[in-house]
């Protein structure tokens, strides 16, 4: 009886000592998620809509005090790095998001119970992307200059967290307990700059002009044309066109063989302009002038498709 009793004890703490660790992936009205309307603003309210937004959970070990903008320091685990461990969401309560999904009262991390723990949490509003691994392409290394526009911030760090699971109680990493939970934090606005639209072809017959330019979805593009460089005026030659991420086209009637007309392409959004298609010889194509308002010879209507 004595022997059985001490394999079964020892069976226990093999059990318990191999298994994965909880924590309670979610916030509470102490420890609200804000967002403002103006890049490193005061916050403007509440996140809300509920899926609008979605929180990585990070997992560091105890020597992870810091969070540089590649989100992992650029090392590994037990060097100070940070892994992703779960994904939540936002829910239909202003401020509040919940990871517990799929594994309430917590989710699962790699570190074994009863051990310490740092977490941070990575939010981002869901236009940015679905996954972490999108996110991550956007944020650029904290430099995200493609891609929508976008709030983002990271968190502060719960430190010395003892992870849950086992004969140990799952903790909540968000809370008023500065340094060993996390007081809630502000999605920080990042505006980004309407893609400089490219002409990427035009093309002259004996009655009319195809100009064809790269768009990017979510921006509508003006095609417009002068007679004169480099004065002007410039004068849309069409309704702004939707961007769809392709190639568009407008076919323009200019009117009698051998006027002269010059084109752009304007990002409604962006007060600049793509570069200034001309006729840089005869027999030589199109090409692109260096920058708006520098232009090449005249793009010219002539007898023979050019």
């Amino acid at each position: 009886m004595k022997n059985l009793l001490t394999f079964t004890v020892w069976l226990i703490v093999e059990i318990h000592c191999s298994a994965q660790g909880i924590v309670d992936f979610e916030n509470f009205n102490n420890s609200a998620i804000y967002t403002n309307s103006v890049h490193n603003g005061p916050a403007t309210g509440l996140i809300s809509g509920a899926g609008s937004y979605y929180f990585g959970l990070l997992m560091g070990f105890t020597n992870a005090n810091v969070i540089d903008a590649s989100l992992n320091n650029g090392t590994a685990l037990a060097n100070g790095g940070w892994i992703y461990e779960d994904l939540g969401t936002n829910t239909a309560t202003p401020g509040l998001m919940n990871g517990n999904y799929t594994t309430d009262p917590g989710v699962d991390v790699s570190q074994t119970p009863g051990d310490p723990a740092n977490f941070a949490v990575v939010g981002w509003s869901t236009n940015i992307g679905t996954t972490y691994g999108a996110v991550k392409t956007w944020w650029n290394n904290g430099n995200p200059t493609n891609g929508p526009s976008g709030s983002f911030a990271i968190s502060s760090i719960a430190q010395d967290v003892v992870v849950g699971g086992g004969l140990y109680p799952v903790p909540t990493i968000f809370g008023p307990t500065p340094v060993y939970e996390i007081q809630g934090f502000t999605l920080n606005y990042y505006p980004m700059p309407p893609p400089r639209p490219t002409i990427t072809g035009i093309n002259a017959t004996t009655t009319n002009i195809q100009v064809r330019f790269q768009t990017a979805t979510g921006y509508a593009y003006a095609v417009q044309s002068t007679t004169n460089l480099p004065s002007g005026p410039w004068s849309s030659v069409a309704s702004p066109f939707p961007g769809n991420g392709g190639i568009k086209q407008y076919l323009d009637k200019p009117g009698v063989a051998g006027s002269k007309r010059f084109y752009r392409v304007q990002n409604t959004g962006l007060a600049s302009c793509a570069d200034i298609a001309g006729d840089v010889a005869y027999s030589a194509g199109w090409t692109n002038g260096s920058s708006c308002g520098k232009g090449l010879s005249p793009l010219t209507l002539k007898g023979s498709r050019v």
